[in-house]
C-alpha cells in the first residue's frame, strides 16, 4: 500500500449523473432497468462536491452514468481544477462532440478515458448496442484532436472477455490511429447474472500467453502504452481502489467507499463472485448534502469498515516482513502465504459488503 497522500483524499470518485442512453449488458442498468433511479446531481450535492475537492489529490467525475449528458461537464471541471483537485473524466463515446472536447481541455481536465466493451464492432454490438464502437473510436479522435502536444492523456479503458485477447493488436492499432495514448485492460468486476458471468476472462484454464506477447509487440510497434491484465485471482490485503485514503460521492450525494458498493438501485440486488452468490444492498454512510465529508468519514461505522482492511494490511505486512529473495526465504514465503490465507479466511476477513468483489481478488 502507498503512503498516505498529502491531502486528507487520494481520491475521490464522484457521479454527477445516473442518467445514461445505454443499456449494457455488462451492468446493472441493463439488466434491472426497473430498479434503476436516473438522477442528476443536485446544485446543493454539486455545491459540496465542488467544496470536497479542496480535500483531494484527484477527482474522477464518473459514476454508473453517462456524465456527458450533462451540458455543464465543463463547468463542472473548471471548477474541481480551481479548488486544486486533479479532475479526470471517461466516457462511453456517445456524446462527446468538437466544442464539448475543446470545452473540457481548456477548463483543465487533467485526464480522459474513453470506455469499450470489446475489441472489435460485433462484440461491443452485442454487449452495447448497434454503433457504439465506431462512436467510441470517433470519439477518441475527436478528443486527440481538441488536446494541446497530446495532453491531457488520452486513455482507452477495455473490457476483457473471453476471446478478447486474440483481437488486441488490432485495437491497439485502431486506438493508436485515433490518438490514444494507452489502452487499460480491465475486467468484468461486477457480476450479477449469467450473461456477466460468462464475460469473466479470469481464472480460466487458457491463459493467452502468446496472444498477449503479441499485444507487448503491437504496443511498441504503434506506440501505444498496454500491459496485460492480472488473469489468476489471489486474495489482496487491501482493494486497489484504495478505500484507505478514496472514497466515492453518489449523484444523491451518498458517500461509499467504493462505486460498486453505491449503484443508484432501489432494494436489492444479486452480486456474484466465482461459485459465490450473494444479495447486495447500496452501502453509505452519509450525505454530503447533509453533513461534512469530514464527519462522514470519521463516523463510528464508516471507521469500522476502514479497520477492516487496515487489520488486514498490518497482519500481511507482518508475515511477510523480512521476506527477501533468496533460496531460504523461499520456505518463509510459504509459510506466511498460508497463514495469511488463513488468516484473511478466519479472523481477518474483509467487510461484508467487498467479500463478493473481483478487485479485493487481484483483478
Amino acid at each position: 500500500m502507498a503512503a498516505p497522500p498529502a491531502s486528507p483524499f487520494a481520491s475521490i470518485q464522484a457521479e454527477p449523473t445516473s442518467r445514461c442512453t445505454l443499456r449494457c449488458a455488462t451492468c446493472l442498468r441493463g439488466n434491472f432497468p426497473e430498479q434503476w433511479v436516473d438522477a442528476d446531481m443536485p446544485p446543493r450535492v454539486l455545491d459540496a462536491l465542488i467544496d470536497a475537492a479542496e480535500s483531494c489529490e484527484s477527482m474522477h467525475l464518473q459514476g454508473w452514468g453517462e456524465s456527458l449528458l450533462r451540458d455543464d461537464m465543463p463547468d463542472i471541471v473548471r471548477a474541481v481544477a480551481k479548488r486544486g483537485a486533479r479532475p479526470s473524466l471517461s466516457t462511453n463515446g456517445t456524446h462527446l462532440s468538437n466544442k464539448t472536447a475543446r470545452a473540457l481541455v481548456d477548463a483543465g481536465l487533467a485526464s480522459m478515458a474513453v470506455s469499450l466493451a470489446g475489441p472489435d464492432d460485433a462484440t461491443q454490438t452485442a454487449l452495447r448496442g448497434r454503433g457504439t464502437f465506431s462512436r467510441a473510436l470517433e470519439a477518441l479522435a475527436t478528443f486527440h484532436a481538441a488536446r494541446h502536444d497530446r495532453h491531457p492523456p488520452l486513455l482507452v479503458n477495455l473490457l476483457v472477455t473471453p476471446g478478447t485477447a486474440r483481437a488486441i493488436p488490432s485495437i491497439l492499432r485502431q486506438c493508436a490511429r485515433a490518438g490514444a495514448d494507452r489502452v487499460v485492460p480491465t475486467h468484468m468486476v461486477h457480476v450479477c447474472c449469467d450473461t456477466q458471468a460468462a464475460l469473466v476472462a479470469y481464472d480460466r484454464p487458457e491463459r493467452h500467453t502468446w496472444h498477449w506477447l503479441a499485444a507487448r509487440v503491437a504496443s511498441w510497434r504503434h506506440g501505444i502504452g498496454f500491459v496485460p491484465p492480472p488473469m489468476r485471482t489471489e486474495e489482496l490485503p487491501v482493494c486497489p481502489r484504495d478505500p484507505l485514503h478514496s472514497l466515492f460521492i453518489a449523484a444523491d450525494g451518498t458517500v461509499s467507499p467504493c462505486v460498486y458498493l453505491c449503484p443508484p438501485m432501489t432494494g436489492p440486488y444479486p452480486v456474484r463472485f466465482g461459485d459465490s452468490r450473494t444479495q447486495a444492498s447500496r452501502l453509505g454512510f452519509g450525505n454530503i448534502a447533509t453533513s461534512p465529508l469530514a464527519e462522514i468519514w470519521d463516523s463510528a461505522p464508516y471507521r469500522a469498515f476502514r479497520h477492516a482492511f487496515e487489520r488486514r494490511l498490518d497482519i500481511h505486512d507482518a508475515l511477510t516482513a523480512g521476506i527477501g529473495a533468496d533460496f531460504e526465504s523461499a520456505a518463509r514465503l510459504d509459510h506466511a502465504v498460508a497463514a495469511i490465507a488463513e488468516a484473511f479466511a478466519t479472523t481477518h476477513r474483509p467487510p461484508d459488503p467487498c467479500r463478493h468483489c473481483a478487485h479485493l481478488h487481484g483483478v
